[in-house]
């Protein structure tokens, strides 16, 4: 066996190093057939994202100005309903994602410190971005004709 510095050594007992081949977990998922979820599901955007969502999740997105216990309507941009998918251009039509705000929470809070050096300049602020806790409560398709 030949270590990394061109000399010879026996199976990876100096520094550690241990020649194997490993399968990379990306090649693994390609070779393995994927399961297909019967589940319904869509992905909506809110506050400049997007979020896969089912009935029943909650998600915590940019803050709405909506008051604790009010329903709210999500745009769908794709629907699945476990064996067909719609995807809309830009919205699909005929799906609404309808949730219930459950509180406004805040997030964790990020310091940001700025300095020039050598100028004894020293700036320091705090930030807690504000989020929506929201259940999704109903995902409702127009019959197809």
């Amino acid at each position: 066996m030949i270590n990394y510095f061109g000399k010879p050594h026996s199976q990876g007992t100096k520094r550690g190093i241990k020649p194997t081949l490993k399968v990379c977990s990306f090649y693994k998922r390609l070779a393995s057939p994927k399961k297909r979820s019967s589940r319904m599901y869509a992905i909506i955007a809110t506050g400049g994202k997007q979020h896969k969502v089912a009935v029943g999740d909650t998600i915590y997105v940019e803050k709405l100005e909506v008051a604790d216990g009010k329903k709210v309507k999500f745009d769908t941009l794709m629907y699945s309903d476990g064996k067909k998918v719609k995807v809309g251009a830009p919205l699909v039509k005929g799906v609404t994602v309808e949730g219930k705000v459950l509180k406004q929470v805040k997030g964790k809070k990020v310091i940001v410190f700025k300095y020039k050096p050598k100028k004894n300049i020293r700036k320091k602020q705090g930030h807690r971005q504000k989020y929506t806790a929201v259940e999704i409560t109903s995902i409702k398709a127009a019959a197809d004709k």
